[in-house]
C-alpha cells in the first residue's frame, strides 16, 4: 500500500514509542514529536538506520535542488509533472464510468484550478500482457501537459507510442505522492524547509483539486479518482504529508481551509465504495484519513464505521468494521482465510491498528485476533525458517515487513512474547532473508 511509510517506519521499530489521548497536535498518525528525538539517535547509531534515511534523502536530491538557490532552481518542476487536467474549460470534476468500471461513460464539470486526472481500466495480469507499456519516468513527462496522450514506451515493439494515461495516471502520479511523503519526513527531522516547501507543494495542487472533485459515478467499485476504489490509495501518501508537516502549511501561507472536507470526503468515499473484500487494502487509508478530522463529533461517527459497525450496501458494497473483518476472516489463531494474502492483509489491519492505538483507540485489546495474526506463522517456520507452503502461498519466508510491525505492536503493548519475536526477527535478517535497510511494502 505505502512503498515508503514501512522504509520510515522500520526506524521507529524498538522505540519507546508513545501512545497518548487524542490531540490536534501533529505529527499523530504514526509517530509523534516525542518519538523524533529517539529516532535521530536511532539513525546517528544504527547502520541499518543510517542507510535508510540517507537513501531517502539521494532518493530526494534531483527534486530538492529546484528548492535551492542554484542554475537548477524551479520550484514547480515537480508539480508541473503531476497528472491533471489543465486546460480551461476542461478541469473536469466528475466522472461516470460503466457498471464494470472498464470504460468512460462521460465526463463533465470545470473547476476554477486544475483537477487530478481520473485512472480508468482494469489491472490484472492479462491486461498487463495486452498493454505490455511501460511507465514513463518523472523526468520523461511532459511539464503542465495538456494534452490528452503522452508517449509510453512499448516493450514489445520497442517504440513509443502516444497512450491515454488514464490507464496509469494513479501510477505516475503515486510516485510523485511517495516523493513528497519523503519529502514531509525528511522536513520533520531536520528542519530544512526545502524539504517542507516540496511537500506542501504537492500537497496542496493536490487539495485544490480534490476539494472540487467528486467521488467517479456509475460503479459501486470506483473511488474518488479511480474506477476501483484501490487505485485511490496511492493517494494515501499525502494524507501522512499533511501529518508530518503539521504547522508548516499555515506559517508558510498555504491555505489549510481545504484540507478537512478533503479528509471527511475521502473518508465517506472509502466507507461506501468497493467491494466487501477490499476492506483491507483501502484501511490504512480510511483510517488516516478519519483520525485527520479535526471535528470530534464528525470523527467519531466515522470511527465508528471504522471499528465496530459495518456500512454493507447491496450486500456486497461498502465497508467491513475491525470487528466484523477480525470475526469473519481469521480463524481464531490468527489465520487470515487466505493464505496467500495472509501478509498482505494483516500488514495493513496491523497499520490501521498502529494508527488508532498511537490515538488512544485500543483495538489491539479489543480485537486480539490482529496481534496474533501478526505472529502466528512464526510458529509453523522449520529451523531454517522457511515456511510450510500450500495454496497460492509464495512466500518461502516470513515477511519481514510484517514481522517488524508485529513486534512494533507488540512492544508497544509490553508483550511478554517481544522477547522471542524480537530473536526470530534477528535470525531472518542473520539469515539474509530480511534487510532493514532494503525495507519496502510491494
Amino acid at each position: 500500500m505505502l512503498k515508503t511509510l514501512p522504509r520510515f517506519f522500520v526506524i521507529c521499530l524498538l522505540l519507546t514509542l508513545y501512545a497518548s489521548a487524542f490531540g490536534l497536535e501533529h505529527p499523530r498518525l504514526i509517530v509523534n514529536d516525542q518519538d523524533r528525538v529517539q529516532i535521530l539517535s536511532k539513525i546517528e547509531t544504527q547502520p541499518w538506520a543510517k542507510a535508510i534515511f540517507s537513501e531517502m534523502k539521494q532518493r530526494l536530491y534531483p527534486y530538492i535542488s529546484h528548492y535551492r538557490m542554484t542554475t537548477e532552481y524551479d520550484p514547480t518542476w515537480l508539480t508541473s509533472r503531476y497528472l491533471m487536467n489543465r486546460e480551461k474549460g476542461n478541469r473536469y470534476t466528475n466522472l461516470k464510468v460503466s457498471a464494470s468500471g472498464l470504460q468512460s461513460d462521460s465526463i463533465w464539470g470545470n473547476a476554477p484550478v486544475p483537477t487530478v486526472r481520473y485512472s480508468i481500466g482494469d489491472v490484472r495480469p492479462e491486461t498487463r500482457e495486452i498493454y505490455p507499456l511501460r511507465v514513463p519516468s518523472i523526468e520523461e513527462l511532459i511539464p503542465y501537459n495538456k494534452n490528452t496522450e503522452i508517449p509510453f514506451y512499448n516493450l514489445r515493439t520497442k517504440k513509443y507510442e502516444r497512450v491515454n494515461p488514464s490507464r496509469f495516471s494513479e501510477v505516475i502520479n503515486g510516485e510523485i505522492n511517495r516523493i513528497a511523503l519523503d519529502a514531509a519526513i525528511l522536513y520533520w527531522l531536520t528542519d530544512e524547509k526545502e524539504y517542507g516547501r516540496l511537500a506542501a507543494d504537492v500537497l496542496q495542487q493536490w487539495a485544490k483539486a480534490a476539494f472540487y472533485q467528486n467521488p467517479v459515478s456509475g460503479s459501486r467499485q470506483s473511488g474518488l479518482f479511480s474506477s476501483r476504489v484501490a487505485g485511490d490509495t496511492e493517494y494515501a501518501p499525502l494524507i501522512l504529508v499533511y501529518d508530518f508537516l503539521g504547522n508548516f502549511l499555515k506559517e508558510n501561507g498555504y491555505d489549510t481551509s481545504l484540507y478537512q472536507p478533503v479528509f471527511e470526503k475521502i473518508a465517506w468515499t472509502l466507507i461506501s465504495r468497493g467491494d466487501l473484500e477490499s476492506f483491507s487494502a483501502k484501511s490504512p487509508m480510511l483510517v488516516f484519513s478519519v483520525l485527520s478530522i479535526d471535528n470530534k463529533p464528525k470523527r467519531d461517527k466515522l470511527l465508528e464505521y471504522v471499528i465496530e459497525k459495518d456500512s454493507i450496501i447491496a450486500r456486497e458494497y461498502g465497508n467491513l468494521s475491525l470487528k466484523t473483518a477480525t470475526s469473519r476472516y481469521f480463524s481464531p489463531e490468527g489465520f487470515f482465510k487466505d493464505p496467500g494474502k495472509h501478509a498482505s492483509t494483516v500488514y495493513n489491519l496491523l497499520l490501521s491498528s498502529w494508527a488508532l492505538e498511537k490515538n488512544f483507540f485500543p483495538v489491539i485489546n479489543s480485537y486480539p485476533v490482529l496481534e496474533k495474526a501478526g505472529s502466528i506463522r512464526l510458529k509453523t517456520v522449520f529451523p531454517d525458517m522457511s515456511l510450510p507452503s500450500y495454496g497460492d502461498i509464495n512466500n518461502v519466508y516470513p515477511d519481514g515487513n510484517l514481522m517488524e510491525l508485529a513486534l512494533s505492536i507488540s512492544l508497544m503493548k509490553r508483550r511478554e512474547s517481544s522477547e522471542e519475536m524480537r530473536s526470530l526477527l534477528d535470525l531472518l535478517i542473520q539469515k539474509g532473508k530480511h534487510q532493514r535497510e532494503n525495507t519496502s511494502w510491494q
